[in-house]
């Protein structure tokens, strides 16, 4: 009975080192491999990340207009390419890097939106390593502000002197009439002569045709624009901002609308004759 228990406690005993044994060496195996792992992993090329640092502009920066975006990246072995990924689109790769080693993008922030736009640079090595993990908030404005009007006296220009009469107006004899007395007879000499009627008929119609013509050529007169307005117009056009807006800020500067109206003629392009008519350049 007793061998038999014996017997019993050196079979467990034995059966548990073997198991020992086969646990211990599974572990080995298993090391052994991840070992071979990653030595072939570490021979297959480079693993390193390349690294990216954006210089301009800053996250939280307020774009318009025409902008660079610009960046330096490094690598353990080299950078072949920056990608430039705006709202998750790639709008520009840069290959070479400028004279003072950074990568640049010229951005011209009114192709997008005005608001807030997410923009990522990413760099690429040799390996196909890439790092896309900078990540700056932009916000682009665009709106449409005129430029403030150049602060000049304004001096209204002077009226033009009216032309003279070529035919001066004849004086109109008076004549002094007295009323028939009763029972008087009126006579043809008593009367004033058909040639002296139609004379002053005629004198009263030339000088009211002078002033009428006098008036015209006034009111059709260009005006004269100072050099500077049409300068102002100019280039505000030229800038792409809206009429509307450039002659808000001439108006309150407290220019006259027909001053205003004929600096923008002169601006695209139109010219008038002495008598005040458009003539296309």
């Amino acid at each position: 009975m007793k061998k038999g228990v014996y017997v019993l406690l050196l079979v467990f005993l034995l059966s548990t080192v073997i198991a020992e044994n086969e646990t211990n060496d599974t572990t080995v195996v298993n090391d052994s491999l991840s070992s071979n792992s990653d030595s072939v992993v570490d021979s297959t090329g480079d693993t390193i990340r390349p690294e990216v640092v954006a210089t301009s502009p800053a996250d939280g920066d307020t774009l318009s207009g025409d902008t660079v975006v610009r960046a330096t990246a490094t690598d353990n072995v080299g950078v072949v390419k920056v990608e430039f990924v705006l709202d998750g689109v790639v709008v520009y790769t840069a290959t070479e890097p400028t004279a003072d080693g950074s990568y640049e993008w010229a951005f011209d922030t009114r192709l997008v939106d005005d608001g807030l736009h997410a923009l990522v640079i990413a760099p690429y090595d040799a390996a196909g390593n890439f790092n896309d993990f900078s990540t700056i908030q932009i916000s682009v404005a665009n709106a449409v502000v005129p430029a403030p009007v150049p602060s000049v006296a304004h001096v209204p220009p002077a009226l033009p002197a009216l032309p003279a009469q070529s035919r001066p107006p004849q004086s109109i004899p008076r004549v002094e009439q007295s009323a028939p007395a009763e029972g008087d007879v009126i006579t043809a000499d008593d009367t004033q002569p058909l040639w002296q009627t139609l004379l002053m008929s005629f004198v009263a119609v030339v000088v009211v045709s002078g002033v009428l013509f006098v008036s015209v050529a006034k009111l059709r007169r260009v005006p004269e624009v100072p050099d500077h307005i049409k300068e102002y117009v100019y280039m505000s056009l030229q800038q792409g901002y809206p009429m509307t807006s450039i002659k808000s800020a001439l108006f309150q500067q407290g220019w006259d609308e027909k001053v205003v109206d004929e600096a923008f003629k002169e601006a695209i392009g139109v010219q008038h004759d002495e008598f005040g008519r458009e003539v296309d350049l």
